[in-house]
């Protein structure tokens, strides 16, 4: 193995909270930027609104809740949380990742859309990747769509439904 971190640390046994806090806050810093990692939160500092991404975000997990849940309660929050906080890259890739799925009639052209002014925001949002690469395979552009999805997997390699999407749309082309 190698080093990924190392420090010393001289202070008052008397201050062991401090230290521990410290050492954790230092390895946490030194092991983000190792592996390239953020706080997920660019575009908001608004503590409510990252809440209530995350609310949304696990609101899906559920398959059997999906056609009950997302249009009716899910894709409303999120297009209020992004009319409220418009920068909020993740929010606004998730929306698009959403209305990209064809749960709701006709919205390809707003996923689209939403999906680009992600990707001006952030480059890197898996999310406004497998929204164009849906789009696009919905509409037989399958090497962009392809593409799309292949970057989408390449941005984050453990995530199982983009593995999954990419798998049915592989499937579509008789792979």
């Amino acid at each position: 193995g190698r080093t990924l971190w190392a420090h010393d640390y001289n202070r008052d046994l008397a201050d062991v909270l401090d230290v521990q806090r410290a050492i954790a806050q230092s390895v946490a810093t030194s092991l983000a930027l190792q592996f390239g990692l953020s706080g997920g939160t660019e575009g908001t500092n608004d503590p409510q609104a990252i809440r209530e991404y995350m609310e949304l975000r696990g609101s899906f997990r559920d398959p059997s809740e999906w056609s009950r849940r997302i249009p009716t309660e899910t894709i409303p929050r999120l297009r209020a949380l992004v009319a409220r906080e418009p920068s909020f890259a993740r929010a606004k890739g998730l929306l698009a990742l959403l209305l990209g799925s064809a749960i709701l009639p006709n919205t390809d052209s707003e996923a689209e859309q939403l999906a680009q002014q992600t990707l001006a925001l952030d480059p890197d949002a898996v999310d406004a990747h497998l929204a164009l690469g849906q789009i696009a395979c919905r509409h037989f552009d399958w090497p962009r769509g392809i593409g799309e999805l292949r970057t989408a997997m390449t941005l984050n390699p453990s995530n199982i439904p983009t593995h999954m999407i990419y798998g049915m749309k592989l499937a579509d082309l008789g792979y």
